[in-house]
């Protein structure tokens, strides 16, 4: 899997526009997506958080850190993460 498939597919999810999700932007639509693009590619599927981070745009490491928090705090329940991160990854064959 790919950094590229995983963004491609949570902007879809979030019915963003290919490759805006990493745009300099404080919108709120744009940040939750961004942020939920870092959990997926850290927990799900191992990436470092530097190599998020750079695909990211450039962003700090301590930038992907601070989403994947902001992440667990909003959707609270795993089971509500759990849902969420399903809807996205169902149609990605690992």
């Amino acid at each position: 899997m790919k950094l590229y498939e995983i963004q491609l597919k949570t902007e879809k999810y979030y019915k963003l526009t290919p490759n805006v999700i990493f745009k300099k932007s404080r919108l709120q639509g744009l940040v939750w997506a961004r942020f939920f693009f870092f959990k997926i590619a850290k927990e799900e599927f191992g990436f470092t958080l530097q190599a998020i981070g750079d695909f990211a745009g450039g962003k700090d490491y301590t930038t992907v850190i601070y989403g994947i928090k902001q992440i667990g705090i909003v959707y609270g329940e795993l089971e509500k993460y759990d849902k969420y991160k399903d809807e996205i990854l169902k149609d990605i064959i690992l």
